[in-house]
């Protein structure tokens, strides 16, 4: 379902100018890293089949449904939480595979469990995994796409949440005749085998990853096996800097000696700055471009060849090397006593390796804030908005309209479909119209159809206009904020910080998920469903406003422009890593 990358002049990344063999590589990893998707959507979606008929076995009431909904999103919490740490220091594709392990752990527990306490216990389980996934996923695709195809590449991930999703719908279907909600648990169990298996054999590392943590070698190979030998080298370098050049733990695999290969990289960089290296000056101000791709952008020693003509964006709004040569940053003596002109990393403002923060607290410096803002918020209004009280509760939602069970459940996968399809038409659309106009229209469309459900269920109208409202909606939300959130959670974030962030937008995420499943029900029997979603709507109000306001272009930007758009936002100037004394 991944497009292919385009191979303009300018395309940037460790997987640019991807060769056809290359292509087909990043294609698959795509599709295999984004079966955590699957699993988040399937385990998210089968237990909207599965409550019609566990409720009647185990004697549930509404407080105890909305628990078994819920309590799953406790334990995504938690997993989206530690996520981030893990996958920094055990590498994505390790990371990826442990979450495969607990999704078995808890398909197993949820399809035996004996009673109310053995199945919330399950629901944890699986939680962790849904939520670790749902933070890595985005992460791993991120870092392995160039820019002109990022937005297709990191969407995969929520076409795989809707095609699990449907399936999910597709297996309550299936065994509803028997009432076997154990069965509807059970078939997860394949996809998480399918995970554990893609992490052991089939995924290869990022390659982001193995540069900063010093497996230097391995990084080139990879990247040489995507874009071909004579680039490997080109973009393993400017890999090298985006990720600070020298390895957190300083320790380089082809060798086992300490920072020694990356000295000699050092050194190989010093001489092309000078001018005896490839590229010459041009490589060099190319090379101080920050990352905007899998984990570092290709250094193409030259100017942006896809901008042809003049940039009429504002200067203050345009990465470094755009700038007239009067409003850049002053060339010179670093620190470092060599008078070349070293680039220094946000990360490091002192140009010594220095930060300021560490971990967590990383995301509160000032460079940072602005997308840990986005992020946050629009982590709260995808959720708040109301989504998964139609995902959860769409067959419980249909029978109080004065249809049974079963045809609750059959217009679910209806529902569900719509969601897949529309999903298909967003990815198609990302790369082409732009993330803004997408979010724009999705939020609009989600409050009007918000209004007209609330509308339909207080005035008691027929049950095919609510499910007309219903498809709608998930339609309006399928083909903007669905896809754009977990695109916009990849691209907002500096390099450094993005396992991180995305942790903490998909905590954020879950948080808002758990309250919304937790009090729907009580609260559509205390005002009514018509006033709850009326309170959704008002949500995505809020997020309309946030978006228009806020929330910058990145569709086809590398990180630099990302990140002075997003600044200019705030009312901030961009941080420019500061060369004069």
């Amino acid at each position: 379902m991944v497009q292919g990358f385009s191979q303009e002049p300018g395309t940037r990344g460790p997987v640019a100018h991807c060769h056809p063999a290359g292509l087909r590589r990043v294609r698959r990893a795509g599709l295999l890293i984004a079966v955590g998707g699957f699993l988040f959507g399937y385990d998210t979606g089968v237990v909207s089949g599965a409550l019609l008929y566990l409720r009647q076995d185990f004697g549930l009431g509404s407080l105890q449904q909305g628990t078994v909904v819920s309590v799953t999103l406790i334990g995504a919490m938690v997993g989206a939480l530690v996520s981030g740490r893990i996958a920094d220091r055990l590498g994505r594709r390790t990371t990826l595979g442990l979450e495969g392990v607990v999704f078995g752990i808890g398909t197993v527990l949820a399809s035996t469990a004996g009673g109310y306490v053995e199945l919330v216990v399950a629901r944890v389980v699986l939680g962790l995994a849904v939520g670790a996934a749902s933070a890595t996923v985005p992460v791993y695709l991120a870092e392995i796409s160039p820019p002109e195809v990022r937005g297709r590449v990191l969407s995969t991930n929520q076409l795989l949440i809707t095609v699990g999703i449907v399936t999910s719908y597709l297996v309550d279907l299936a065994f509803a005749g028997g009432g076997n909600w154990r069965a509807m648990f059970a078939v997860g169990l394949l996809p998480a085998l399918t995970l554990i298996v893609a992490a052991l054999w089939l995924l290869p590392e990022s390659p982001h990853w193995l540069i900063r943590h010093g497996h230097t070698e391995r990084g080139r190979r990879l990247i040489a096996s995507v874009s071909g030998e004579e680039r490997a080298d080109e973009l393993l370098a400017r890999a090298q800097r985006d990720t600070d050049g020298t390895p957190p733990d300083g320790r380089d695999d082809t060798n086992g000696t300490n920072g020694t290969d990356g000295a000699e990289d050092a050194d190989t960089g010093r001489a092309g700055r000078a001018g005896g290296g490839p590229g010459g000056s041009d490589g060099a101000r190319a090379a101080e471009e920050p990352d905007a791709g899998a984990g570092g952008g290709s250094g193409d020693g030259g100017e942006h060849e896809r901008r042809g003509g003049e940039d009429d964006r504002p200067e203050d709004d345009r990465p470094e090397h755009d700038r007239p040569e009067h409003d850049r940053p002053e060339d010179g003596d670093d620190g470092r006593g060599d008078g070349h002109d070293w680039p220094r990393h946000p990360a490091h403002p002192d140009g010594n390796g220095r930060t300021g923060r560490t971990g967590w607290r990383m995301l509160l410096e000032p460079e940072v804030r602005p997308a840990l803002v986005v992020g946050l918020t629009l982590a709260a209004v995808q959720q708040l908005g109301g989504i998964n009280t139609i995902i959860y509760y769409a067959p419980t939602i249909i029978e109080r309209t004065g249809l049974d069970a079963s045809n609750s459940i059959f217009y679910s996968v209806f529902i569900g479909l719509i969601n897949l399809v529309m999903t298909v038409v967003a990815m198609k659309l990302i790369d082409r119209v732009g993330r803004r106009p997408l979010l724009l229209w999705s939020l609009g469309g989600m409050l009007v159809t918000l209004a007209l459900l609330g509308l339909s269920f207080v005035a008691g109208l027929n049950s095919e206009l609510t499910l007309l409202c219903m498809v709608v909606y998930i339609a309006a939300y399928a083909g903007g904020l669905g896809p754009i959130f977990w695109v916009l959670v990849g691209e907002v974030f500096p390099p450094r910080a993005r396992a991180l962030g995305s942790s903490s937008a998909t905590t954020t995420n879950w948080l808002a998920n758990f309250v919304v499943g937790l009090v729907f029900l009580p609260l559509a029997n205390a005002i009514g469903e018509g006033g709850t979603f009326w309170i959704f709507g008002g949500v995505c109000l809020v997020g309309l406003l946030f978006v228009a306001r806020f929330v910058p272009e990145t569709r086809n930007r590398e990180f630099d422009e990302v990140d002075a758009a997003l600044h200019a936002r705030f009312g901030r100037r961009p941080h420019i890593p500061s060369q004069s004394r």
